[in-house]
């Protein structure tokens, strides 16, 4: 009987293992015991690291203690509301009813939440239909008989006035998604808790990007400094640590169903498999999720296909693909064409991928040397089924047009990425168009000389004349229609050659100065 694909799901837990024990224990400790109960703790990591899972760890751990009030906002669940500011001071005075010495200060945040309320106004009705406006004070006036509303400032005043009540108590309040919010929203929301609730007994936790964070600063306000304007207001800050691959149990905290995952059993694929989470995922524990999904699915299909290509180049090839994927496409590319054949070319091929932050080294440490002589075109060919699919497909969709335009001038392709004028083109040879990443450069060729010892050597080397963005690639064929001839070659080179002269001659005279006139000395007059 065929078994099911046990696949690695994502939700968050309060229970996330990974070493995460330690850093909620600490945290805890820091809600639990600073002083004065007034401050902002930022909980930070990019997209998958794992905040979520530690915020909920957070939540347990506090509410075990029977310490505090603890009190979580999702602020991505609110954001369709529109009014987020709003829904956090409602579930905060909502929280509060339900204890009594801090019901009556919950009412008058509740009075602060009808003030914004009635300073708004709703349209409603479908984007290019009718309206209704329904105006947000006339609609609690109508609600509130018992006693005149508050205007905002009067209400503000009043709350902070009771903030008294809070004394001794400290009230947590945990904000997650805020990342995923508007930049709008989630500036409002940290101006409130810096403006409005920056009171004694309130304990903010927010787990957002920081990166996400400073750019919603930078637009709300573009004079001031989004890392200076967090610092003032965020008084711990903890980065997310990426996954501890040297420990013993991280492969099975990840993934719980692991002993289930028969495929992933072999002591050299588990070894490789940690070298991919740290190096290619840098240790995110949702893209090695994801990644573990992808290769369950692909492992599923080389079974169903009776294939035998090797199971750790599919997952290395996959990290390559997760971590970074635009060099992924200059492979699959290369491949494709036959530039590129086996496995033990790889490592070579991208060692001075500069532009490429630790990939050669990746490749260093997964591809083992009995991979070497393994083919790349099944395994190419396979995981395009789980390739990114956005700016990659722009991308090959570029290189295609450029590839095409270059052909219709006679242009040939003499390498990877590397055309030249047909063989028809005399001195066809010294020019040249190469895609250096994610830019298209036109190079000539010159000579250059260099010392050995005693003796005098010359090498061959490209310098790049002009380039542009692949997006622009159509903006050199003029250049290009004009390098496809011998006569506008020969004069193109011509050109080329004055204008360097020209600047080489612009240096010389900025740096020695104007030269005297004939039959005048350069040497200044005795006094």
């Amino acid at each position: 009987m065929k078994t099911r694909l046990a696949i690695v799901g994502d939700q968050p837990t309060r229970d996330p293992k990974l070493g995460f024990e330690s850093y909620a224990s600490a945290l805890i400790d820091a809600i639990e015991g600073g002083q004065p109960a007034q401050y902002t703790l930022g909980l930070y990591g990019p997209w998958g690291s794992g905040k979520s899972s530690l915020l909920g760890a957070l939540a347990s751990g506090l509410r075990d203690n029977g310490k505090t009030v603890v009190i979580e906002f999702d602020a991505w669940r609110y954001q369709p509301g529109g009014e987020l500011v709003a829904s956090l001071l409602t579930l905060i005075a909502r929280s509060l009813s339900g204890h009594a010495k801090l019901r009556e200060f919950g009412e008058k945040i509740w009075q602060v939440v009808t003030a914004m309320v009635r300073a708004t106004s709703l349209s409603v009705g479908e984007i290019t239909g009718p309206k209704a406006t329904i105006d947000g004070g006339v609609l609690v006036d109508a609600l509130s008989q018992s006693r005149a509303p508050l205007n905002f400032v009067d209400a503000i005043q009043e709350m902070r006035a009771a903030a008294g009540a809070v004394s001794g108590e400290r009230i947590v309040v945990l904000i997650d998604d805020l990342d995923r919010c508007s930049p709008s929203n989630l500036v409002s929301v940290l101006e409130t808790i810096n403006n409005v609730m920056d009171l004694e007994g309130f304990v903010f936790v927010i787990a957002l990007d920081y990166d996400v964070l400073v750019k919603a600063i930078t637009v709300a306000y573009p004079h001031v400094s989004g890392h200076e304007f967090i610092e003032k207001m965020v008084q711990i800050p903890f980065r997310v640590p990426p996954l501890n691959t040297a420990s013993t149990h991280v492969l099975r905290d990840l993934l719980p169903n692991l002993n289930s995952l028969v495929s992933l059993q072999d002591e050299r694929f588990q070894s490789t498999l940690l070298e991919v989470i740290r190096r290619a995922l840098r240790g995110n524990p949702r893209q090695a999720k994801r990644l573990v999904n992808s290769y369950l699915v692909l492992d599923r299909i080389l079974v169903a296909q009776r294939s035998n290509s090797d199971r750790t180049l599919l997952l290395i090839v996959l990290g390559l693909q997760f971590g970074w994927p635009d060099a992924y496409r200059r492979l699959q590319r290369a491949v494709t064409i036959g530039a590129l054949e086996r496995a033990g070319e790889l490592h070579d091929y991208f060692l001075e991928a500069t532009d490429e932050q630790g990939l050669a080294d990746f490749l260093d440490k997964a591809l083992l040397d009995e991979l070497a002589s393994v083919s790349l075109l099944e395994i190419i060919h396979l995981a395009a089924a789980t390739a990114p699919s956005t700016f990659t497909d722009d991308y090959d969709v570029q290189v295609e047009d450029l590839a095409h335009m270059l052909a219709v001038h006679g242009w040939i392709e003499v390498d990877l990425d590397i055309w030249k004028p047909g063989d028809d083109v005399e001195q066809g040879h010294i020019v040249r168009l190469a895609l250096r990443g994610k830019r298209v450069a036109i190079e000539m060729r010159e000579y250059t000389q260099g010392n050995q010892g005693k003796k005098r050597s010359a090498k061959t080397v490209f310098h790049t004349i002009t380039h542009v963005p692949i997006s622009d690639a159509q903006a050199l064929e003029p250049t290009i229609e004009r390098l496809s001839s011998s006569a506008g070659l020969s004069a193109w080179r011509k050109e080329k050659m004055a204008q360097r002269q020209s600047r080489l001659a612009d240096v010389t005279h900025r740096v020695s100065g104007p030269q005297p006139a004939a039959g005048k000395s350069a040497r200044p007059p005795r006094a």
